[in-house]
């Protein structure tokens, strides 16, 4: 065999395999999702739980109920995916398909914040220093600001946007 031959041969192959991967994907996309009540009964993972949940969230649109994605997205969560937590933390802080509501932010970004996500971190801070959803407490405020700042999970303008603001909050309560 030949290289010419080899080269057409392999890729044939490749393209099969795109076409299978392709297909595969659009039959399962095509299938009707399980209820979130059987999700949560331990026969989807956290992450199979978040991907329909972004599934549903992407279907809904612009300014749609986002409610059944949420159904999806708190069974996640609630098994500790962290994207789960930050995008329902998001939802509820912004009005993203829901009300919002802070406390039910707060409630998420501190679940992520735990896991170690420094946006939760710098959500958080926000929220104490302002009184959104909890208690307004600048130490704590502080405290999660200083997290944000020093994880180093943090990207370089989360990182400089939490040390400006644990700056001021420092500021303010001297």
């Amino acid at each position: 065999m030949n290289k010419n031959t080899l080269f057409h041969l392999i890729l044939g192959l490749s393209q099969a395999l795109v076409l299978t991967a392709t297909l595969l994907t659009a039959s399962v996309n095509a299938q009707t999702s399980l209820p979130p009540e059987q999700f949560q009964q331990g026969k989807a993972s956290a992450t199979e739980l978040f991907d329909e949940g972004m599934r549903l969230f992407d279907e809904a649109g612009v300014g749609r109920d986002k409610s059944e994605a949420i159904a999806y997205f708190k069974a996640a969560g609630e098994q500790n995916n962290l994207q789960a937590q930050l995008m329902l933390g998001d939802m509820y802080a912004f009005g993203a398909g829901v009300a919002p509501d802070y406390t039910l932010a707060a409630y998420w970004f501190i679940k992520a914040a735990a896991l170690g996500s420094p946006t939760a971190q710098l959500y958080m801070g926000d929220l104490y220093a302002n009184g959104l959803g909890v208690e307004k407490d600048l130490q704590k405020a502080i405290e999660y600001m200083a997290m944000a700042a020093s994880n180093p999970n943090a990207d370089k303008e989360s990182a400089a946007l939490a040390g400006k603001r644990l700056k001021a909050l420092r500021e303010a309560v001297q």
